[in-house]
């Protein structure tokens, strides 16, 4: 799991035997390219604020 955008977090579920290096260099490398897009206002009562 990693901080995606102001209010977003990126989260992956993997294998035991997957390369965890790999993975999280890939995770940085779609958030660095899409982290934008990935932003969640703030809510209060399930209204943006």
């Amino acid at each position: 799991m990693m901080a995606a955008g102001a209010g977003a977090y990126l989260a992956v579920l993997a294998d035991v035997t997957v390369d965890a290096g790999l993975v999280a260099a890939r995770m940085r490398d779609l958030v660095v390219r899409i982290g934008a897009h990935l932003t969640s206002p703030p809510r209060r009562d399930g209204q943006a604020v």
